[in-house]
């Protein structure tokens, strides 16, 4: 199983010895490290999706909300187990920290600066400060800004949350186990790799994980606009797929061409 004569170190004196001696322990704590990366990594993962799915129920909620009746105000016990939707008045303050912020005089839980998409523009030309808004609230949420009876949505929403939850969860998912994979390479085949130097699996586990964090951006976009979080999830994975195929062709193909160049 060795890579030298009779499965041992190279036999050209003390020194050599003890330099593969080093090498392998090295390689061997290097390997341990990744493991332990990786491992929390995976934690982090974890955390993540509770993250998303704990989002997601709360985007549920919200779509499904309805205005608080009468007398239910946002402190009350059965509005925190249900929040509703309730209306706060608001003084329009001036120093937004950009064009899309709108700067409000209320109290709490309205918050100091509300982002507004691109979309609210027009409302946001016509708002001065001193003007007085009507604050629409669902839970610790600013949903939505109304001034003479136009209304407009604000930026501050569930909505998204699970998405960018999910996606921060593959990005983890990737990288932990990409590196507690490489890491338990290293530790187990610590006295090949000693003599051998860096394999092609760890490259390859490398060039995966780079490939399959890239990939959570685009399936968080696919489930934002279609099903939530688990979409996203779904379309990384095919994604995920994709990728490992089209490195194994570039493999095979680079190999071949090796071979040809007899190198």
């Amino acid at each position: 199983m060795g890579s030298f004569p009779g499965g041992g170190a190279p036999r050209h004196g003390a020194a050599e010895r003890r330099g593969f001696r080093r090498r392998v322990l090295r390689r061997r704590l290097v390997g341990a490290l990744a493991v332990l990366v990786g491992a929390l990594l995976l934690a982090g993962s974890a955390a993540a999706a509770l993250d998303a799915a704990a989002a997601a129920r709360d985007v549920r909620a919200f779509r499904s909300a309805v205005p608080c009746r009468e007398g239910h105000t946002p402190r009350t016990p059965d509005a925190a187990r249900r929040p509703c939707l309730y209306e706060v008045a608001a003084t329009v303050a001036a120093g937004g920290s950009g064009p899309y912020a709108l700067g409000l005089d209320a109290p709490p839980p309205v918050p100091r600066e509300l982002r507004m998409p691109r979309e609210a523009a027009p409302l946001l030309g016509d708002l001065r400060a001193g003007d007085r808004v009507t604050v629409l609230m669902w839970g610790g949420y600013a949903t939505a800004v109304v001034h003479d009876g136009v209304s407009r949505r604000s930026a501050h929403s569930p909505v998204g949350n699970p998405e960018l939850a999910a996606a921060y969860a593959l990005v983890l998912l990737a990288f932990g186990a990409c590196t507690l994979a490489a890491g338990g390479l290293l530790a187990v085949r610590a006295r090949d790799l000693a003599y051998e130097g860096l394999p092609r699996p760890l490259v390859r586990l490398g060039r995966t994980a780079c490939w399959a964090a890239a990939a959570a951006l685009p399936a968080a976009w696919t489930g934002s606009r279609t099903a939530g979080p688990w979409a996203a999830v779904a379309a990384w994975l095919l994604l995920v797929g994709v990728i490992v195929v089209v490195l194994r062709l570039q493999e095979a193909r680079a190999a071949r061409r090796r071979l040809l160049l007899g190198w």
